[in-house]
């Protein structure tokens, strides 16, 4: 898995002609869920029968994740944000 985000990079950088082209943060974020996925709270990789949730930004968590996450966020006084891109919920 490792192996296809490295090439999956590769070839986003490598443009047609060898010239190097900066991979955009949702292209890196989703070449890392195709590779891994897995919660970017607690890294364990999503199972079947895992209670997920997807925020309105597209990025999916396990629940008892993003609560824990959002709750945090209020209790120090912050706006609660997606964990992965910071936006607002």
């Amino acid at each position: 898995m490792a192996e296809d985000l490295v090439t999956a990079l590769r070839a986003k950088r490598l443009g047609s002609l060898g010239q190097r082209q900066a991979a955009s943060r949702a292209e890196l974020e989703g070449a890392y869920d195709d590779a891994f996925g897995a919660c970017t709270v607690c890294f364990a990789a999503f199972e079947a029968g895992d209670e997920c949730v997807r925020l309105l930004c597209g990025h999916v968590f396990h629940r008892d994740c993003v609560v824990r996450w959002t709750n945090t966020r209020t209790e120090s006084g912050r706006v609660p944000t997606c964990p992965q891109c910071t936006c607002e919920m």
